[in-house]
């Protein structure tokens, strides 16, 4: 699936820093990898993977709208690495999907119709609708 958003540059792999990722999406700043070719982002995607020096400074993002209203929205993080071995299954994977990315599927997977969250997740609602209804996920 992320191998098919980033060829179809819905996603990109971003080695921001995150106080500087945090600061672009409040100003609506595209980041500097943004633009990335596909074939670029597949490469460091690869390096997430494997946990390469550089891979574990990246994350994956989705290319959405960086001038939206609602700041949530603006090219969230889809995956990020962590080094940190799992507690069941330790070091087999290195690359996580974000909590609000991963939401939506496992509600469609468990047949979740109605979320019950509290409100400081209200603006996230928009991405997990998005995320539901997208045809390519």
């Amino acid at each position: 699936m992320t191998e098919n958003l980033i060829q179809q540059g819905k996603a990109y792999v971003d080695d921001t820093q995150k106080e500087q990722m945090q600061k672009e999406r409040m100003d609506g700043i595209e980041s500097k990898c943004r633009n990335n070719s596909s074939e670029d982002n597949m490469k460091l995607w690869k390096e997430m993977i494997a946990g390469s020096e550089r891979g574990i400074h990246c994350c994956v993002r989705g290319k959405l709208d960086m001038q939206d209203q609602n700041k949530t929205l603006r090219d969230p993080v889809y995956y990020h690495y962590n080094s940190n071995p799992h507690h069941r299954i330790g070091s087999m994977y290195k690359v996580y999907p974000a909590y609000n990315f991963a939401c939506p599927f496992v509600d469609a997977i468990e047949g979740i119709t109605h979320a019950f969250w509290s409100s400081e997740y209200h603006d996230r609602n928009s991405r997990g609708y998005g995320i539901a209804k997208s045809p390519t996920l």
